[in-house]
């Protein structure tokens, strides 16, 4: 086991009282907090002299809203007209990327060359997930984003090879990200260390909208039947043997194994909050 000061973590709380900090992991949520006086943004090393409540995601989850942050991220700044289909593609507008066709009621994509918002949306996205037959390793070089930055699942808020381990320290406590806004886990905060009492609420901020979903999940299964962009190759790491590709080429471990630590800590910890 790793000596318990010798990595660095990052959190949001008291100094007493910390929430881990991690990429999918309520951050925005946790970050507007810190405009309550009491409440700051820590990054030191590990402590046992601070209480620490580590949130927990399923790994699948937790990467796939990395991947929709990170591939949003990729769309924006193209042109205004990029700006314009990013905003579209994640809210509900009419007359963009999914349409209802005439006397049906099954959504699909409009390409047509009066269409140049969803020509745009097809070009922009297509070249985030296109495959360089010419690359090594399957293009992987052009492909790690899907599986860094936000969209690194094994990222929990300390090193990850301490994930394992964690279960074993005395002092982090483990609660579900959808708890994270429950008034009772406020409560819990409070009776640990008074100072959360200036949090009057911990609202739920930054929510990936289901339309955006739609949207993806419509852009593949018109891609995979053939009706668009068929003269591109393009990598879909929502198709599971894709994604397990990517990670084996990558550094980190497979979502099997962080999804089995996961459990392992729910099943077993006696520090599993529950609510």
């Amino acid at each position: 086991m790793k000596h318990i000061d010798s990595f660095w973590v990052s959190s949001f709380g008291t100094g007493k009282v910390d929430i881990f900090h991690s990429l999918k992991m309520g951050t925005v949520t946790l970050d507007d907090l810190t405009n309550y006086s009491e409440i700051n943004y820590n990054q030191e090393r590990f402590t046992p002299n601070t209480i620490y409540v580590m949130l927990l995601r399923d790994a699948f989850d937790k990467w796939k809203s990395g991947y929709a942050t990170e591939m949003l991220n990729r769309l924006n700044g193209h042109s205004a007209s990029a700006e314009t289909f990013v905003h579209n593609f994640q809210n509900e507008v009419y007359e963009t990327f999914t349409i209802l066709p005439y006397g049906t009621n099954t959504p699909r994509l409009t390409v047509s060359e009066f269409d140049a918002q969803t020509l745009l949306g097809l070009e922009i996205i297509s070249n985030a997930h296109e495959i360089e037959l010419t690359s090594p390793d399957f293009g992987f070089s052009k492909m790690s984003w899907m599986v860094n930055n936000h969209a690194k699942f094994s990222d929990f808020g300390m090193d990850e090879s301490t994930l394992e381990e964690v279960p074993y320290f005395g002092n982090v406590y483990f609660l579900e990200l959808k708890d994270l806004s429950n008034p009772k886990f406020l409560i819990w905060l409070q009776e640990k260390d008074e100072k959360w009492k200036v949090v009057k609420e911990i609202p739920h901020s930054n929510k990936t909208t289901e339309f955006f979903w739609e949207n993806i999940q419509l852009f593949w299964k018109e891609y995979t039947e053939g009706k668009i962009l068929q003269d591109k190759k393009l990598f879909n790491p929502l198709y599971p043997k894709n994604l397990h590709k990517l990670v084996d080429l990558s550094s980190l471990p497979s979502i099997e194994k962080v999804q089995n630590q996961v459990d392992y800590i729910r099943e077993n910890s006696e520090r599993y909050i529950r609510l």
